[in-house]
């Protein structure tokens, strides 16, 4: 079990760092900036809703449990604070063949948010080589619309794509 209120300038890196580097943990109850909190548990098509939604529905089950108002803390903070607990995934909700693979392909769907996927993709430097024809090609074997945006994809489409570039 882990329990931390932690500089939030340190929230993402540490929270990646703690999900994907292997630490075998029950839960996660952290307080963090609210902001991150509602990023955490955004569904797709949310504003909220990129990377790190993804990378934490992955190994968790993410839940905010109350809010923590700026008004409580002296000196007064900025910003609002929430309570999250990331409960562990005995196992991740959808399988893929390569993970580092399926982190890459989500990253990068968020990196360029204003672009299609197919756009975001087919202009990644740290994804396969692959023509823009084949990126269509493995979209549409995933059954994706190439034309969708990265923030429209659920954690299953990145999952179904990553299997379709496996392939590949």
């Amino acid at each position: 079990k882990i329990v931390a209120n932690i500089p939030y300038y340190i929230t993402t890196p540490l929270l990646l760092h703690l999900l994907q580097g292997g630490f075998h943990f029950e839960f996660l109850l952290i307080m963090l900036q609210q902001e991150v909190a509602r990023r955490l548990t955004a569904e797709p098509g949310n504003k909220d809703y990129g990377a790190l939604s993804i990378v934490t529905r992955y190994f968790t089950e993410p839940k905010i449990l109350f809010r923590v108002p700026k008004t409580v803390f002296y000196p007064r903070p900025e910003v609002d604070s929430a309570v999250v607990c990331l409960r562990r995934r005995v196992n991740p909700p959808v399988a893929v063949p390569d993970e580092e693979l399926f982190f890459r392909l989500v990253r990068n769907a968020f990196f360029r948010r204003r672009k299609t996927v197919l756009n975001a993709l087919a202009h990644s430097r740290d994804l396969p080589p692959l023509s823009r024809e084949e990126w269509q090609e493995a979209l549409r074997a995933a059954d994706i619309d190439p034309g969708r945006r990265g923030e429209s994809l659920r954690l299953e489409d990145f999952a179904s794509l990553a299997a379709q570039i496996g392939k590949k």
